[in-house]
């Protein structure tokens, strides 16, 4: 494996799926599209970032151990996959963080307090929101807290996903292959979702639970 940068990427792409996919031609526009301050890592089949979905998106020194090369300074696109709505997706994370905004939403200090905080909350808050307002406002607020504090996460997801949709559209996508891909990116946004409304649940049972 080594690095590419988004034009030789687009190239290697566009030869891996010419003979397997029929929208190659707008994955080597995609690939070409990413700004210049990102490189795209084309692994294919690489089960680590399989685990993330087929794609990540990060900066070189948080991802260095997925590259045979020292950090570019740059941020990176890793692709285990051919699928443009990958791809595009993760071009969506890059779209985002043009912005301040957008580059505290996904930092890493918000995104992991974002993930470990859900749990806590929905214990904590929801006893004592049960114990000081009755059952149904326990239930209601532990319900609904987990979904709060994970809000960094669902917002930067959605707008990713919402970014990636305008760049298929872009590099010349079908409005057929555009809805598939709104399926597919919208199914992978439910994986998000479960997490706190996991907590959101056990949350809500620990409210109604709860003893005034």
């Amino acid at each position: 494996m080594r690095l590419l940068h988004y034009q030789a990427c687009s190239q290697a792409l566009l030869k891996e799926a010419s003979d397997r996919i029929s929208n190659y031609r707008e994955l080597a526009r995609l690939a070409k599209s990413a700004p210049d301050d990102v490189d795209v890592v084309l692994r294919l089949g690489d089960e680590r970032i399989g685990r993330f979905g087929g794609g990540v998106y990060g900066s070189s020194k948080d991802l260095a151990e997925y590259v045979d090369s020292k950090p570019s300074g740059k941020n990176l696109i890793i692709v285990s996959t051919t699928d443009p709505a990958i791809l595009a997706h993760e071009l969506g994370h890059a779209d985002v963080d043009q912005s301040t905004i957008g580059r505290v939403l996904q930092s890493g200090v918000v995104r992991t307090g974002s993930n470990i905080l859900p749990p806590a909350m929905a214990l904590s808050v929801s006893r004592a929101a049960g114990q000081a307002m009755g059952p149904l406002a326990g239930a209601l607020i532990g319900a609904s807290v987990p979904f709060l504090v994970n809000s960094p996460v669902l917002i930067a997801e959605a707008l990713a996903s919402k970014k990636g949709v305008q760049r298929l559209r872009e590099a010349g996508m079908s409005e057929k292959d555009i809805e598939k891909a709104k399926k597919q990116l919208w199914k992978a946004y439910g994986t998000y979702l479960a997490y706190p409304a996991l907590f959101g649940a056990i949350g809500a049972g620990l409210g109604i639970a709860s003893r005034t």
